[in-house]
């Protein structure tokens, strides 16, 4: 039996991230893995704005 096989993909480079809107800190991104178009794992990936996070949660950032 053929070991198990780990799939990586890159990140974006940050000037291609999607626009975080005004007044948040984050956005959502939804991700999924396709095989011959079919979704075989999906999910979200959180981008954050640490310097944002500063400014609207200043208490508790």
């Amino acid at each position: 039996m053929a070991p198990p096989q780990i799939q990586t993909c890159p990140l974006l480079p940050r000037e291609r991230y999607p626009h975080i809107p005004p007044g948040r800190d984050h956005l959502t991104v939804p991700v999924a893995i396709k095989v011959n178009g079919t979704s075989v794992v999906s999910g979200t990936f959180l981008i954050y704005d640490c310097k944002r996070t500063g400014a609207i949660h200043p208490k508790t950032a």
